[in-house]
């Protein structure tokens, strides 16, 4: 039984207007899907539509994803048309680092479950984002507890948290929920697949924040597996971006 929803958090997407208030409104179509390489390369490299539906709005951007085993990420969001670099994250399992482009901050933490309620609005951990993006090569994942394992679903915990997993008749993710401590995190929706491979990487992902009234769609249109990335992704502080803290004291906040 799926435990009530409650909120009591708030979510980081509400604690960032600026980023989804500058999106603007194009909900254009995305052009048709293409990938290529293997699926079994551990590089995932993306890009696509980003559209975010709260109560009472719908908005939307063109994205850049990047994600690595083990354990490294980076999104891009740019403005619908202009294409100009508005907002980016980017984590690996020690730090997670959000920059505001259009309103020139920046926020570095640790990488826990804290630091992602806060600015993410939830705890998804880069393993699970892995498991999204590229499947779930052995049940149960390395470091969880099978609780039960079904051809068309599992069930596996870690700690206080719990997650319930449902598959197609490829084995591909069809919907996943996280719990903490009998707390509903997130929810995930994946309603379309680029190939019919077990590991293929989803078209049309969607994640629901623990509230229910707040949604983030991922749409993938070109997929690429690259060998490797030329460029580490970097944590260093942007010379152009002030830390967010600083900018809360000199606004006198």
């Amino acid at each position: 039984m799926i435990p009530n929803k409650v909120s009591v958090r708030v979510p980081g997407i509400i604690l960032l207007p600026g980023l989804f208030l500058f999106l603007g409104c194009t909900t254009s179509s995305p052009p048709s899907p293409t990938i290529s390489s293997k699926s079994e390369s551990s590089h995932f490299l993306a890009s696509g539509k980003v559209l975010f539906r709260q109560p009472d709005q719908k908005q939307s951007g063109d994205l850049e994803l990047r994600y690595s085993d083990p354990g490294r990420f980076q999104l891009k969001i740019f403005t619908p048309l202009v294409g100009s670099l508005i907002y980016e994250l980017r984590a690996d399992k020690q730090q997670l680092m959000v920059l505001d482009y259009h309103n020139e901050w920046f926020v570095l933490k640790a990488n826990d479950a804290d630091a992602r309620r806060e600015w993410l609005g939830m705890d998804l951990s880069l393993e699970e984002l892995g498991w999204l993006l590229q499947g779930i090569r052995e049940r149960p994942p390395k470091g969880w507890s099978l609780i039960s394992n079904h051809s068309e679903s599992m069930r596996i915990s870690q700690a206080e948290k719990e997650i319930s997993i449902s598959f197609d008749p490829q084995g591909r993710i069809l919907t996943l929920e996280k719990f903490n401590e009998g707390l509903a995190e997130y929810e995930v929706t994946i309603s379309r697949y680029l190939e019919a491979d077990p590991f293929s990487a989803p078209r049309m992902l969607q994640i629901t924040d623990f509230s229910g009234n707040y949604q983030l769609r991922l749409v993938l249109s070109q997929v690429r597996r690259p060998s490797s990335f030329a460029e580490p992704i970097s944590f260093e502080n942007p010379e152009e971006l002030e830390a967010y803290e600083m900018m809360l004291e000199s606004s006198g906040s």
